[in-house]
């Protein structure tokens, strides 16, 4: 059993190559097994739910690597938003090598079966980037903050799948003007709660 554990990283690296060509399956998982000298039996050992219990390893190893990568970029010297920002493109260059890999989970995702897997490690992602921005609120706003950024941040995957600038620039850029536009959105919405509030009717509702 330790020697499987001590592959279980590896294995999920060829897991993440084959997926480019086959994507995120059981089917997959067993290719690779071959290609790592693992026996299909073992292979379900490593992971004993399959495709989805990989699925799950990779999302937290990524998660622990953008977390460690965070930290060293001193981002308390950064206003809200480029922290923000400095979170999704950290993210997304973890994935650089692997594009069309990503682009298959996507579509992994995208199944009926595993649409709650993909809501949870995309709450997970957006939690731990507003985390590392310094974001300590438990009111309604750690809802709607992270509402907005999975938004934000779903939309700069999809452009950057298919940039090609160099160090993803055009990603970047464009990523910066979706914040700006979630900023509008948000001192909008803050005018017209205060006129509300304002309003003769709604003074007599509260």
């Amino acid at each position: 059993m330790p020697k499987l554990a001590n592959k279980k990283k590896s294995f999920l690296e060829q897991i993440v190559k084959e997926s480019s060509f086959s994507g995120w399956s059981d089917e997959t998982m067993r290719k690779a097994a071959v290609k790592c000298g693992i026996d299909e039996a073992d292979a379900f050992v490593i992971f004993p739910g399959g495709i989805s219990e990989a699925v799950n390893y990779f999302a937290e190893i990524n998660n622990e690597l953008m977390v460690k990568k965070l930290k060293t970029k001193k981002l308390e010297k950064l206003r809200i938003r480029e922290k923000v920002a400095v979170g999704v493109m950290t993210r997304l260059d973890l994935h650089s090598e692997h594009k069309e890999s990503m682009r298959r989970l996507m579509a992994y995702y995208l199944l009926p079966q595993n649409s709650f897997q993909g809501l949870r490690h995309m709450a997970k992602i957006v939690s731990l980037i507003w985390y590392e921005a310094g974001d300590t609120s438990t009111d309604f706003n750690y809802y709607t903050k992270r509402g907005l950024l999975a938004g934000v941040f779903i939309s700069t995957f999809i452009y950057w799948l298919n940039d090609k600038s160099k160090n993803h620039e055009k990603t970047e850029k464009f990523l910066h003007q979706r914040i700006d536009n979630v900023m509008q959105i948000q001192k909008v919405r803050a005018k017209f709660e205060k006129i509300i509030e304002k309003l003769p009717f709604v003074r007599k509702m509260l």
